[in-house]
């Protein structure tokens, strides 16, 4: 996850990344001067979107609550019917995807 990632200045310290799972968090500049301490060149560093249902994204913010997002997906999971529930929607959810190479 980023922490430059539109969701993540969106929701602040609610931002559902922050837990103990992860222990490091990055950014694209923080992440490019790591890689290149580490012998790489930071090619490319772009969103990537998630496919999660209802039920899934229910679970998670249940799990680490976030205002008012953690209320809505609980009501969206009683009310929406199973089927539905179940479809999988396109998430940016602050993910991002790291493309480096060895520094030759």
């Amino acid at each position: 996850p980023s922490t430059d990632s539109l969701s993540a200045r969106l929701m602040g310290r609610h931002w559902p990344h922050y837990h103990q799972e992860h222990l490091v968090y990055f950014n694209p500049g923080n992440l490019e001067r790591v890689l290149a301490q580490a012998g790489f060149n930071l090619l490319r560093v772009a969103p990537v979107a998630k496919r999660l249902n209802i039920d899934y994204l229910a679970a998670s913010v249940a799990r680490y609550p976030v205002p008012v997002l953690s209320s809505v997906l609980a009501a969206c999971a009683r009310v929406v019917p199973r089927p539905l529930r179940r479809l999988n929607l396109r998430v940016l959810s602050g993910d991002v995807l790291a493309v480096a190479r060895i520094t030759p």
